[in-house]
């Protein structure tokens, strides 16, 4: 059995890997609204094909990354995962990692004789304005469809901001996002680690090393 050190060691370590991924996903949604902006004011026959590229690149990796974040988030040892907000949080989280899997192992759902009406990389909504814009990719396959985002009449506004659709999944970007975040706030405030640099949100210095072959 691991002694009292060691777990509060691996808690520290967990903690600081989680906050990476956490990072990593926020330049990945700052990416992506970036991106859908740009794409929201486009001239029907000039769209820009790189950033379309980069827009799928950072939803596909928004949804990795929440994955991992969620996995690490599971693995830390002295956090109850009965917890309120650790619950609230797996919730949340469980239709990104369904998702991420589904995309993990596509090949098996390619492989299927059931008829492919849908994008297969998936399609990407967002709100701006009143309008509700859909993206997505070019696909040989007849009469493939795709959902926009809901509208709540008895609200009278959209569900959500941006949202991820592949397959059966449809996933509120923004939703999900402000909830991790929210949940960050939260394990923070709660986690008393030394040094103290560990909890500060950010990166720190990266270790780069190299090795180098030379001739006698």
């Amino acid at each position: 059995m691991a002694d009292s050190r060691s777990i509060q060691e691996k808690y520290v370590t967990l903690f600081d890997t989680a906050k990476r991924c956490l990072l990593i996903v926020d330049q990945l949604y700052a990416d992506l609204t970036k991106q859908l902006d740009a794409l929201a004011e486009f001239d029907a026959g000039k769209q820009d094909q790189a950033t379309v590229v980069r827009l799928f690149v950072s939803a596909h990796g928004l949804i990795d990354f929440i994955h991992r974040y969620s996995e690490v988030i599971q693995a830390m040892p002295l956090l109850s995962k009965k917890r309120a907000e650790v619950k609230s949080l797996l919730h949340i989280c469980k239709p990104v990692s369904e998702c991420r899997n589904y995309v993990q192992h596509i090949r098996n759902h390619l492989m299927s004789d059931e008829t492919i009406d849908y994008p297969i990389l998936g399609s990407i909504s967002w709100i701006k304005g009143e309008r509700d814009y859909v993206l997505f990719p070019n696909q040989a396959t007849a009469g493939h469809k795709t959902p926009g985002i809901a509208y709540d009449t008895w609200q009278k506004k959209y569900v959500c901001k941006y949202q991820l659709s592949i397959s059966s999944y449809q996933l509120k970007l923004d939703l999900i996002y402000n909830e991790v975040k929210q949940f960050w706030k939260w394990l923070s405030f709660i986690s008393h680690i030394e040094p103290a640099i560990i909890k500060e949100y950010d990166w720190g210095g990266a270790a780069i090393v190299y090795s180098q072959f030379t001739k006698e």
